[in-house]
């Protein structure tokens, strides 16, 4: 028996958002530090009967809050492009290399009407597996939960956030999805997947962790496919989240 995907649901990519409010900040910036630079600061100050060097001081300021709204948006999107990026990746290769009664949504957008998506959701007869994807090179290391990339044997940088408390609460939203769908007694559970990175001490890790996408298919299908569902309740699962897909079976 083997089911393929029919269709994808559809993504919502907030890096493209973020891009052109990083855009528009920066160039309001840039805009305001050219017209300082074009005002007579000399004559400005002259009028109002302070120094020059005052105004030259109060002109230099007025661009920086635009600047650095702009510049932390512009940084954000470059992240979530490439977190969407990876997303995609996964996904892909996931969707090749797991058996046939799989199913593998990527950019899940649960009806919480939270804007963060879920990167990747895989649907099969383990259950419900909602992967976070990590593309950090170097060594990483966990401690409670909390996330650092070592640079060194005795330096390390924490990561941006957490992927093990992201994972777990992605892993929430698409319960309470799943939940609404008639399926309350679903395995559930969230993995963080590095492409990349080595392992370090991840022991403290609030879910489950795996280095690279050969750990991360043995992951995924580690049980007995016959413990659980059939591909008839693979479909009514991937159903419960996205709706009706086309699941063609052959024997």
């Amino acid at each position: 028996m083997k089911d393929t995907l029919g269709s994808t649901p559809p993504t919502r990519r907030r890096w493209r958002r973020t891009l052109r409010r990083g855009l528009f900040w920066t160039a309001l910036g840039l805009a305001a530090a050219a017209l300082a630079y074009a005002l007579d600061q000399r004559a400005l100050a002259s009028a109002i009967g302070v120094p020059p060097f005052v105004v030259g001081v109060l002109f230099s300021l007025v661009p920086l809050p635009a600047l650095g709204v702009g510049l932390r948006a512009l940084a954000r999107a470059l992240r979530l492009r490439g977190a969407s990026e990876l997303a995609d990746a996964v996904a892909k290769q996931l969707e090749g290399r797991l058996p046939g009664d799989y199913v593998v949504l990527s950019h899940y957008a649960p009806r919480d009407d939270g804007e963060a998506e879920v990167a990747v959701v895989v649907v099969g007869p383990p259950g419900v597996v909602v992967v976070e994807p990590r593309g950090e090179a170097g060594e990483v290391i966990c401690y409670q939960d909390h996330w650092y990339r070592r640079s060194s044997r005795t330096r390390s940088r924490a990561l941006y956030d957490s992927p093990s408390k992201r994972a777990r609460w992605n892993a929430t939203r698409v319960r309470s999805d799943i939940a609404t769908g008639g399926f309350i007694n679903t395995r559930i559970e969230g993995v963080v997947v590095f492409t990349r990175a080595k392992l370090g001490d991840v022991s403290s890790s609030g879910v489950p962790v795996v280095e690279g996408l050969d750990a991360a298919v043995s992951y995924l299908t580690r049980y007995d496919p016959r413990m659980e569902t059939s591909a008839e309740r693979t479909r009514a699962l991937a159903d419960a989240l996205i709706g009706p897909i086309r699941l063609a079976i052959a024997s």
